[in-house]
């Protein structure tokens, strides 16, 4: 009963398999599990069958010997599917008035409805009386789709991120002392790949997103990629990538 308070479940859904972290209280990881999924429960990143995912997660979760216990989870959101954007706001705002305010500069940039959309913002710190504030979309289907994956008698969702920000936390944690950013001018790049998408981030050293590409390169024969190498032509896409971030 005591695994319900001092530990928790990590989950990353894909197209072909659904990997599960059980987590103990300090963050060391104590096992995993990935399951194997059929093909047509999630494609483009967008889950089309939550029921049937979540009978998935379930018996992975017994498997395991977690069914039923609702333990606390995080899940990760595709990256593909989340749209960012980064701006100053003058430091002067009331609270309740950050996320109004902070709405109506990033409807500028991103191009999906926040008026329907599940929305969250980040602020660092105070320079010359505005703050550095970054605004995070998702669409409602995107992030109902996971919520409906879940067992409620299962999980209690109580977090979702992208990858690179759970691979950033990884860093701060984790990462050689040396590379490590000392001034706030300093970003950490990280560049994730995965089976067919791919998606290149900068942070500051505070953990605010200053900018997020995801490519595609499903156009590319599947069968010919392997565990351990990548075709010429998507390591050129991955490189143009980095280095269009960093111009921009």
């Amino acid at each position: 009963m005591l695994e319900k308070y001092f530990s928790g479940i990590g989950i990353d859904i894909s197209e072909h398999h659904v990997r599960i972290a059980h987590v103990g209280f300090f963050g060391g990881i104590k096992s995993t599990k990935e399951i194997s999924i059929e093909e047509g429960l999630v494609f483009d990143e967008k889950i089309l069958k939550p029921e049937a995912l979540r009978k998935a997660i379930h018996k992975g979760l017994e498997s395991m010997g977690f069914s039923s216990m609702q333990l606390r989870a995080t899940c990760l959101i595709p990256e593909s599917r989340i749209f960012s954007t980064s701006f100053s706001l003058p430091s002067g705002y009331k609270q309740e008035e950050v996320m109004q305010k902070a709405k109506i500069r990033a409807q500028k940039d991103i191009p999906i409805l926040l008026e329907d959309a599940r929305v969250t913002i980040s602020q660092g710190k105070k320079v010359n009386e505005e703050i550095q504030t970054t605004l995070y979309g998702v669409e409602k289907q995107t992030y109902q789709g996971l919520f409906d994956s879940v067992d409620k008698d299962d999980l209690q969702v109580v977090s979702m991120e992208t990858n690179t920000s759970s691979i950033f936390r990884l860093f701060q944690c984790f990462g050689f002392k040396e590379l490590q950013p000392v001034t706030d001018d300093q970003y950490i790049g990280i560049l994730d790949i995965g089976h067919a998408w791919a998606t290149f981030a900068l942070y500051t050293r505070a953990g605010l997103t200053v900018c997020s590409r995801t490519v595609s390169f499903k156009r590319f024969d599947q069968k010919k990629k392997t565990d351990t190498v990548l075709p010429d032509a998507i390591v050129d896409i991955l490189v143009e990538v980095v280095e269009e971030t960093m111009l921009y």
